[in-house]
C-alpha cells in the first residue's frame, strides 16, 4: 500500500468502526483527560482572559507550580503510556476488519488490558532508546521512532513480549525505513492539524470564560481530539504493520490459503 492508500484506509476503517474505537479511546483516555483538565482549572487563577488583563496580579498569585508539574506529568502519561494501550485494542479491530470480520469492543479492550504489562515495558524501553540515540548519535527522535511504530500491533496481534515486540517492529521497519518514516511523520502531522482544528474553538471559549469552569469544556475537547487523532495514528500503525507483512512475508497469501482451507 502507498502512503495515500494507508491514510485513506485508516479514515475508512475509523468510520466503519467508529463505535468500537469510541469505546476503546473512552476506556483509556476519559479518566486521564478529566483529571488533566481538572488540574488546569487554576491556570491564570481560574479567571477569564479579559479578567486577567484587568488584574494580572490575581492570576499570578493564585497559580501553583505544583499544578504545572502535575499537568506536565499527566500529559506525558496520557500520550506515551495510554496511546500504546489504545493501539493494542485498535490493532485487533483493524485486523478483524482486514480478515472480513468484526470485533466486539469488549474483546478489543480485553486484549489491550491483557497485553498492558508488555506494552508498558516496551514503551519504557523504546523511549529510553530514543533518548540515548538522540543524545549519543545526534539522531532526531523523528527518525528513530518509526523503527518502533509497529511495536504495539506486533505485541497485541502476535502475543509477543516487550523485547520480542520491539525486535519484530525494528525487523519489519528497517527493510522499508524511509517509507515508514514518511508515513509516521505524515500521520503525526495530520493528527496534529486535526487536534488544532478540533481544539481551537473550545480552548478559546474556555480561556474567555476562565478555567474555573471552563476546564469542563477543555476535558470534553480533549476527549474528542483523542478519539480522532489517537484513533487515526493507531489505525495507521496497524496498517503499516499489515502492509509490511504483506510485502515481506506474503501475509495476504497466508490469509487466502487459510480461507481456502476453511472452505
Amino acid at each position: 500500500m502507498a502512503t495515500s492508500d494507508i491514510l485513506d484506509g485508516a479514515i475508512k476503517l475509523l468510520r466503519a468502526n467508529a463505535r468500537t474505537m469510541v469505546l476503546i479511546v473512552a476506556t483509556f483516555f476519559v479518566p486521564f483527560e478529566i483529571v488533566l483538565a481538572y488540574f488546569e482549572r487554576n491556570i491564570n487563577g481560574g479567571n477569564g482572559f479579559l479578567q486577567t488583563l484587568r488584574d494580572p496580579t490575581a492570576a499570578s498569585s493564585q497559580s501553583s507550580s505544583s499544578s504545572t508539574f502535575a499537568i506536565a506529568g499527566l500529559a506525558y502519561i496520557t500520550f506515551w503510556v495510554v496511546v500504546p494501550l489504545v493501539c493494542a485494542g485498535a490493532s485487533r479491530v483493524v485486523m478483524a476488519s482486514y480478515l472480513g470480520g468484526e470485533l466486539k469492543p469488549r474483546d478489543a479492550i480485553a486484549a489491550a488490558f491483557r497485553h498492558a504489562p508488555a506494552l508498558l515495558v516496551a514503551t519504557l524501553i523504546v523511549h529510553l532508546a530514543e533518548l540515548v540515540s538522540g543524545v549519543a548519535l545526534l539522531v532526531g527522535a523523528a527518525f528513530v521512532m518509526p523503527l518502533f511504530i509497529m511495536t504495539a500491533p506486533a505485541i497485541s496481534l502476535e502475543d509477543l513480549g516487550p523485547i520480542a515486540g520491539i525486535r519484530r517492529s525494528v525487523s519489519l521497519a528497517r527493510r522499508r525505513y524511509w517509507p515508514t518514516v514518511g508515513i509516521a511523520l505524515l500521520s503525526g502531522l495530520l493528527a496534529y492539524i486535526l487536534n488544532q482544528i478540533l481544539g481551537f474553538l473550545p480552548s478559546l471559549v474556555a480561556l474567555l470564560i476562565g478555567l474555573r469552569w471552563g476546564w469542563l469544556i477543555v476535558a470534553v475537547s480533549g476527549i474528542l481530539e483523542a478519539f480522532v487523532s489517537v484513533s487515526l495514528i493507531t489505525i495507521v500503525a496497524t496498517l503499516v504493520y499489515i502492509d509490511a507483512r504483506i510485502r515481506q512475508e506474503g501475509f495476504d497469501l497466508q490469509v487466502m490459503a487459510s480461507r481456502l482451507d476453511a472452505g
